[in-house]
């Protein structure tokens, strides 16, 4: 079970108690309650002390105070607001199993999320950049080793294609440097799967290792400062800076890219060196690539075929043979 185990802080309050026992029933079910997610309940544990002016001490989830918990908040995002209710309703749920009187949020009142995104792919020149940056990092006080970590992270994003939390929640002993090879354990659709790495990865993280100087295999392999493994808005604080310095443009959105559009550049890339470098059909090149990034089906994978530079190429030289035959006099 990968639980983070980091006793976040919470102010007393009447739903005080009964969210950290509810948290600690997540962690024995097997639900990954890490520092990210304990933050998240507790934000909702501190609306929920705020909001209820019912003065009964015993906690009472009414349909008025989940209706302005679940409210938008200014320019949050439809997936922020959604995973807050998700909490919410879990937690109602939770509620009414140990007696107390609760209101679920109804799923059909659930706003709709736009999958509409365009990812964002470095080019290799910027992924070069970054990791400059990353190697320059220096010693942070408020953050020992951290000089050590990100670069180490920030490669293992890159060059795997990994999804942020399956590089966060790696133990050492998920490790093989033996092998060069990573064990994921239980991501996302809770599948497992082995990751083989370069030798020039296994090697860089071989010589991480023993700066970092671990005591056990049963420790995380990036820990946070604060204890437990490092949190995705500690990850993503720091990306952000390594993009602002290596001087990448920040979006349309008014944002700059995502962590997760490392994952994204490293299928686009694969995609473009298999097909492009070694001649491979890209129809046999994707099952490849989909069960090396933990796709649940080709279908995922499919959608990175767009974002390919071989993919446009391939129509224009197919444009121009036929514009080709069309001024030899054949007809088109």
């Amino acid at each position: 079970m990968y639980n983070n185990n980091k006793d976040i802080s919470f102010e007393p309050g009447k739903y005080t108690i009964l969210i950290k026992e509810y948290i600690k029933h997540l962690d024995a079910t097997g639900y990954k309650t890490g520092t990210s997610y304990q933050y998240y309940m507790r934000d909702i544990c501190r609306q929920l002390n705020q909001l209820d002016s019912n003065t009964d001490s015993v906690p009472n989830l009414t349909k008025e105070l989940v209706e302005m918990i679940a409210m938008r908040r200014g320019n949050e995002s439809s997936g922020t607001q959604m995973n807050r209710i998700g909490r919410l309703r879990r937690f109602a749920c939770f509620m009414l199993q140990k007696g107390y009187s609760a209101y679920i949020y109804p799923s059909i009142s659930i706003p709709k999320r736009n999958f509409e995104f365009k990812a964002f792919v470095f080019d290799r020149d910027q992924i070069s950049s970054i990791l400059k940056e990353a190697d320059s990092i220096g010693y942070l006080p408020r953050s020992p080793k951290a000089e050590l970590i990100y670069p180490a992270m920030i490669r293992i994003l890159y060059c795997c294609g990994l999804r942020s939390s399956e590089v966060r929640m790696l133990k050492r002993s998920d490790v093989d440097l033996n092998t060069g090879v990573l064990y994921i354990c239980k991501s996302k659709n809770d599948v497992s799967r082995y990751v083989p790495i370069s030798e020039s990865l296994r090697l860089y993280l071989l010589e991480y290792t023993q700066k970092m100087m671990f005591q056990s295999q049963d420790i995380w392999m990036f820990p946070s400062p604060r204890g437990g493994y490092l949190s995705a808005v500690a990850l993503g604080h720091m990306c952000k800076k390594l993009f602002e310095r290596a001087g990448i443009q920040v979006l349309a959105t008014g944002r700059y890219p995502r962590v997760h559009d490392f994952r994204h550049s490293y299928i686009v890339h694969a995609l473009d060196h298999m097909v492009k470098d070694k001649g491979m059909d890209i129809y046999a090149a994707l099952p490849i690539i989909s069960a090396y990034v933990g796709h649940s089906g080709i279908k995922d994978t499919e959608y990175y075929i767009h974002l390919s530079s071989f993919h446009y190429e391939q129509i224009i030289s197919a444009g121009e043979e036929i514009l080709g035959r069309s001024e030899d006099g054949d007809k088109v």
